[in-house]
């Protein structure tokens, strides 16, 4: 029988009681990018290419529906996120380079971009 170990538990922190997401690893993004896009009229389509060395984003529409293309051509395949909600990639290789194409169904929406790299 192979020799038993202990590992220590990690901790969770936490923020009002919610459990928070730690990443550790050597990859880990660090450093921000916030871009907010006004979209103008509904179903405008905007794109918006991350900057060089993103690991990791999240896109989310202020006000309405998101429909979101990643690094396609205009007017393909499309994912879709409810009001309120947001699209996040992580573990985005460093030398990928990736534009977003995105609309939303209202007028006058604003579209917030987080990346990391």
């Amino acid at each position: 029988m192979g020799k038993m170990i202990t590992i220590p538990a990690i901790p969770v922190m936490t923020c009002d009681g919610m459990p928070l997401e730690v990443e550790s690893s050597e990859n880990a993004a660090t450093t921000p990018d916030i871009q907010r896009i006004d979209m103008g009229a509904a179903g405008n389509e905007e794109s918006y290419t991350l900057p060089a060395g993103t690991n990791r984003f999240q896109i989310a529409m202020e006000k309405g529906i998101l429909t979101l293309n990643i690094n396609n051509t205009i007017g393909t395949k499309y994912v879709t996120v409810g009001a309120g909600g947001s699209y996040e990639e992580r573990g985005i290789s460093p030398t990928a380079s990736l534009t977003l194409y995105f609309k939303s169904n209202k007028t006058d929406d604003i579209a917030e971009i987080i990346s990391w790299s």
